[in-house]
């Protein structure tokens, strides 16, 4: 148990952002943190806007790094309610539906 807790707690849905939303470009960022290193975090099907996600960004900024994430799914998330998802809310169709280029 010792080895568990020393990891800190777990993320909570009340936590408030350290970092900034920005725009890069086209693309909406949130970052996080300082430093000579960067890392870019990926999230779930879920989107970006979600506290716990950019709690975990802000942990990994407090180590010492930049961190970015970048919202590629451009706003359009799936939808939360959506899980688990059912053959009519068509997910397959939803993740084809994206253009992974920089427009």
């Amino acid at each position: 148990m010792d080895v568990c807790c020393a990891a800190g707690s777990p993320v909570s849905v009340d936590y408030t952002p350290k970092g900034s939303f920005e725009q890069f470009g086209c693309v909406p960022v949130y970052i996080t943190g300082s430093g000579s290193k960067a890392i870019i975090a990926i999230y779930d099907i879920f989107g970006f806007k979600y506290p716990q996600f950019q709690q975990v960004c802000d942990r990994l900024a407090a180590a010492g790094y930049v961190v970015v994430a970048p919202d590629i799914f451009r706003g359009q998330p799936w939808d939360m309610d959506k899980m688990p998802p059912k053959p009519e809310d068509n997910l397959m169709g939803w993740m084809q539906s994206y253009s992974w280029e920089v427009r």
